[in-house]
C-alpha cells in the first residue's frame, strides 16, 4: 500500500511538471503570435491626416490608398455604415483631388441623431490624432461653446478647418444661425465654404463665406450643396 502511494505521488508530480511546461510553452507561442499580429494590424502612417466628420462611409467604394493605414475609420457610435450616401460622397470628392502620397483620410463616423456631445468628442480626438486638416460638411442652427473652443484649439495648432455654409438659402449677414460656419465671426481663420453656382438656390451666403466652390452634382450620387463645395475646397487645398 505504501509503495502504491509513493508511485502515485511520483506520477502526479511528474504529470504536474509536464502540464506546467506545456502551459508555459503555449503562452510563449501565443505571446510570439500576438506580437507578430500586432505588428501586422497596426501599420505606421507617415502621411498628414485629414479628418472627415460625417454620417457614415461606404468603404468598398473608396480606394484604400486614400485612407490612413493606421486608422481609416474612427467611431464610438453606430455601425459606421453610410445609410444615406452622404459621407461616401464627401470622401469621394476629397479623394478625387487629394495628393495621396502626402495626405490620407481618417473618417470620423457620427450617425444622425447622436447629438453635439459625440460631435464635440470627435473634435477633441482630432487634436489628439494630430490631424492637419478637417472637413465638416454638416451644419446646425445653434451656437455651442464647446464646439467653438474645440475648433479654435484645432486652428491654433495649425490645422486647416473647412466647414459648410449650410443649404438653407439664408443671408447670414442678416441672421447668422448656421454653425459651425458662423463661428468665423469669432475665429477668422475658419474656412467657410459656400456653393458658388446659383448660391441663392443651393447655399447660405453672406460675408461669413470665405470660399466659393462649385458643389453641383458632385461625387457618388451626384449630390449638390455646400457640403460638396466644402469637400472640393478641402481636396484642392491638399492636392498636388
Amino acid at each position: 500500500y505504501s509503495l502504491f502511494m509513493k508511485n502515485t505521488l511520483v506520477y502526479i508530480l511528474f504529470a504536474a511538471v509536464v502540464y506546467l511546461a506545456h502551459v508555459y510553452e503555449t503562452q510563449e507561442r501565443e505571446l510570439a503570435r500576438g506580437t507578430q499580429s500586432a505588428s501586422k494590424v497596426a501599420p505606421v502612417e507617415t502621411r498628414g491626416r485629414i479628418a472627415v466628420l460625417d454620417s457614415g462611409l461606404g468603404r468598398f467604394q473608396i480606394n484604400k490608398k486614400y485612407m490612413c493605414k493606421d486608422m481609416p475609420v474612427f467611431t464610438v457610435a453606430g455601425d459606421g455604415f453610410d445609410h444615406d450616401g452622404h459621407g461616401t460622397n464627401i470622401v469621394g470628392i476629397i479623394a478625387e483631388n487629394l495628393d495621396s502620397e502626402r495626405f490620407c483620410i481618417t473618417f470620423y463616423s457620427i450617425p444622425a441623431g447622436m447629438g453635439i456631445s459625440v460631435y464635440n468628442f470627435y473634435l477633441h480626438k482630432m487634436a489628439e490624432h494630430e490631424v492637419v486638416g478637417v472637413n465638416i460638411s454638416m451644419s446646425g442652427q445653434f451656437y455651442d461653446q464647446n464646439e467653438h473652443n474645440l475648433i479654435q484649439r484645432l486652428i491654433k495648432k495649425g490645422v486647416k478647418v473647412f466647414v459648410a455654409a449650410g443649404n438653407e438659402r439664408n443671408d447670414l449677414d442678416k441672421k447668422c444661425n448656421a454653425f459651425p460656419a458662423c463661428l468665423r465671426h469669432l475665429v477668422p481663420e475658419l474656412e467657410v465654404v459656400g456653393n458658388k453656382k446659383d448660391y441663392k438656390i443651393y447655399s447660405n451666403y453672406g460675408s461669413v463665406v470665405s470660399i466659393w466652390a462649385d458643389g453641383v452634382k458632385k461625387g457618388f450620387g451626384n449630390m449638390t450643396g455646400s457640403s460638396q463645395s466644402t469637400a472640393l475646397a478641402t481636396g484642392i487645398h491638399f492636392s498636388k
